[in-house]
């Protein structure tokens, strides 16, 4: 249940920080994101960008968790929880901590590399929400 009770509030905090056209992101009203999450060091991209593991399970919750989620999530890879992503599926590691082109996540977020464009139904994510995860992961995909 804490998970979207943290969705939630951080899907409002980003709406909020949708309409700006503030060109410093540290200076966007989302900017610090859920603020019961640890934050990034300061200087890190995660920092920069406002970015953090809680934006990226928010976007993964409402977008992968659905078929890689539960007691039998498809291909192995649990999308549900940072211990679960980290730990890959059946074919390996979905994240290469700081380096998202190498990152089986992004492939299949972008259709890129031979993987099935993710998620299948509903046409691709939005680019900011692929960005998200790349900054997150481009900053040491840390749990924080």
């Amino acid at each position: 249940m804490k998970i979207y009770s943290i969705a939630i509030v951080l899907a409002g905090a980003l709406a909020l920080g949708c309409g700006s056209k503030t060109e410093d992101p540290a200076a966007s009203p989302s900017a610090g994101g859920d603020k019961s999450a640890t934050p990034a060091p300061s200087g890190s991209p995660a920092a920069a960008t406002g970015t953090g593991y809680a934006a990226v399970q928010t976007i993964l919750t409402a977008n992968c968790a659905p078929c890689h989620g539960g007691a039998r999530p498809k291909g192995g890879i649990n999308m549900t929880s940072y211990d679960s992503i980290m730990k890959g599926g059946e074919e390996g590691l979905v994240v290469t901590a700081g380096d998202p082109d190498k990152s089986v996540i992004i492939m299949a977020l972008r259709g890129q590399g031979g993987k099935r464009q993710m998620p299948p139904r509903g046409g691709p994510l939005p680019a900011a929400d692929i960005k998200t995860v790349e900054d997150w992961i481009k900053a040491g995909a840390k749990n924080g």
